[in-house]
């Protein structure tokens, strides 16, 4: 069974997840979109990040298995704002190679990426390395993870 991808984007990224959320159920991947619902200009991407980090909550306390996709112009934001939840690892990455090392080395949850830089191609080849990149359990990334939530729960 395939984990779920909740997914979601600002207007900067709305275009690309539109397009991401049907290849996704083509390649047999439970999608849920957090938002936006709509094309908005207006629109901002820590609300979306908050959408998303709320479902990965209740997917993680049913200890259900589940990824993040969050897209915007430069990906920047998006990773910034997932990176203040404590049970998200977000990475920004523009090639499959960052993609593979998040997830083998750091166990990155959510996969943060710019619209504005890479084709629809692109994406969705970094989006397939990103999800069929297995966590390497490695004892120094293990380690390292772990570390990594207890600087969430000491952060003033």
């Amino acid at each position: 069974m395939k984990p779920m991808i909740l997914i979601g984007a600002d207007h900067g990224g709305f275009a690309s997840k539109q397009v991401l959320k049907e290849w996704l159920a083509q390649q047999g991947y439970p999608v849920q979109d957090c938002g936006a619902a709509s094309l908005d200009p207006n629109d901002d991407y820590p609300l979306v990040v908050e959408q998303v980090a709320a479902a990965m909550q209740q997917f993680i306390r049913d200890k259900r298995s589940a990824f993040a996709i969050l897209l915007c112009r430069s990906g920047a934001g998006m990773s910034m704002a997932a990176n203040r939840y404590t049970h998200l690892r977000a990475v920004t990455a523009l090639s499959e190679e960052q993609a593979r090392h998040a997830r083998n080395d750091d166990d990155a949850n959510v996969l943060s990426l710019p619209a504005d830089w890479l084709s629809q191609a692109e994406l969705q080849a970094i989006v397939a390395q990103f999800l069929t990149t297995p966590f390497s359990q490695a004892e120094r990334h293990s380690r390292r993870v772990d570390q990594l939530s207890k600087l969430g729960s000491q952060a003033a």
